[in-house]
């Protein structure tokens, strides 16, 4: 929703990276709160940012919204999982 309404505003490559500023900001909040070492913090920003851009690229593409959707969850059980089987000393 923040991309069409960005982008009939601002135009579409301007409303990818807003969207994914967005989008990145609020996977890296918790980090940031939990006060996680600084690259923990960089990651949780700066890998969101990059898949906000990508998965806004899929539905400019026109691949609808199925397929960010899918990559998105499978994002979301591959980082389940690495959580789950983590390093429990040092940074994930």
């Amino acid at each position: 929703m923040l991309q069409g309404a960005l982008s009939k505003a601002m135009g579409g490559a301007t409303a990818m990276l807003l969207q994914g500023a967005t989008f990145a900001a609020m996977h890296a909040l918790p980090a940031f709160l939990l006060g996680h070492p600084m690259g923990v913090r960089a990651y949780a920003w700066i890998f969101p940012f990059i898949c906000a851009i990508i998965l806004s690229h899929m539905i400019n593409a026109g691949w609808g919204l199925v397929a960010p959707v899918l990559v998105h969850s499978m994002l979301n059980t591959f980082a389940a999982w690495r959580w789950k089987f983590r390093i429990k000393e040092g940074i994930i």
